[in-house]
């Protein structure tokens, strides 16, 4: 049997060299923007929920932890389905390229574009003036040529992703720099395979996501990790964009305060309300990450309902049958939620698909 190949193009290790008080003003505005709690002037506040973030700050430099988003869903794919043959994209420099591997699963094949001239490569700073991720000049389009080999058997990066069934991407590889990177990405994917975007982060991402869409990429299902206070938000234009550009199912989740599916039923934009789960007996872990763990449980539920035998074009219109149907957005998103509730962020416990199975 054949199993579907998921190939995620993504991010590796960051070595961004800067100072403590810079670190400490970009944690404010991370977590006032993530409506977690008020940082001003609360040293033991900030301290405690710093180590909630994926990455750790030391004296001088914070080192990402291995992979931002993509590689967090690939992880928990990994341990949610045993069905899929999964590939995991991204640009390194050599002295990461060992703790890169030895930190994802077995069961994820690596495919690193490493740079033997970069002892570190770095893919994102801190912006003092926005408090929020940028991408340097030297990210990911120096190392991207269109033939530009990945692997000892000679695959090339866009001849590698033309094979995949499935394509997962995120607004970090849209960004900046990396754009033009992510464009011929997507343009590789072969006709009839199915896209799937993580926003990541709504404010930050919408407007180079929708200029990515105005420029010709398609998504079949995308995240929006959005503020809880967003939620109720009745305004529906940014997702009637999207629905009416080609994505079929829209994923929205609130902070830890529940989450939303979207869907377009003859021309109207349709929500169906997901709500928190509050009754796990297991102890909760932070928001952050949640996310990840959210869309990769949906899309196993997905990837579960397709099936195996399927080719990319049968795929895509079974995929459209699901987004048609409330009863199943219903089902996987409340799969969704509850694994997100218990399996969040990078390094987190690592359940397999039995634990979680047993627990939900």
């Amino acid at each position: 049997m054949q199993h579907k190949k998921v190939v995620l193009w993504g991010n590796v290790l960051v070595d961004a060299l800067t100072d403590l008080e810079t670190v400490n003003e970009w944690l404010t505005s991370f977590y006032r923007s993530q409506e977690i709690g008020d940082f001003d002037n609360n040293k033991e506040h900030r301290e405690k929920l710093t180590d909630l973030l994926p990455f750790f700050i030391t004296e001088k430099k914070i080192p990402f932890t291995a992979g931002c988003n993509m590689a967090n869903i690939a992880t928990n794919l990994s341990f949610l389905t045993n069905n899929l043959d999964l590939h995991y994209i991204a640009p390194i420099g050599r002295n990461f390229e060992e703790e890169f591997r030895n930190s994802m699963p077995q069961n994820v094949n690596i495919h690193l574009i490493v740079d033997p001239t970069k002892e570190t490569y770095t893919l994102a700073g801190i912006d003092g003036a926005e408090n929020n991720f940028v991408y340097n000049e030297n990210a990911a389009n120096g190392l991207l040529p269109e033939q530009l080999e990945i692997s000892s058997h000679g695959d090339t990066l866009e001849g590698h992703i033309s094979k995949a069934d499935v394509f997962f991407t995120s607004g970090y590889e849209l960004r900046e720099q990396k754009y033009e990177a992510t464009q011929r990405a997507l343009r590789a994917v072969k006709k009839g395979a199915i896209t799937v975007y993580d926003v990541a982060n709504y404010s930050m991402f919408i407007d180079s996501t929708k200029k990515s869409v105005e420029q010709g990429a398609q998504y079949d299902v995308m995240l929006f990790s959005r503020k809880k206070s967003e939620r109720h938000d009745k305004e529906d234009q940014e997702r009637k964009y999207f629905l009416n550009n080609g994505t079929k199912i829209l994923l929205e989740t609130y902070g830890g305060d529940g989450s939303a599916i979207f869907y377009q039923d003859q021309d109207q934009v349709q929500r169906i309300d997901i709500p928190r789960i509050d009754n796990l007996d297991i102890e909760k872990g932070t928001t952050i990450g949640a996310g990840d763990a959210y869309i990769a449980a949906f899309m196993s539920k997905v990837f579960e309902t397709i099936g195996d035998n399927d080719r990319a074009i049968c795929d895509l219109e079974k995929l459209t049958k699901i987004s048609q149907s409330p009863e199943l957005l219903e089902e996987f998103g409340n799969y969704a939620s509850r694994v997100a509730s218990i399996k969040c962020g990078y390094e987190s416990v690592r359940l397999n698909k039995e634990m979680v199975d047993l627990l939900l």
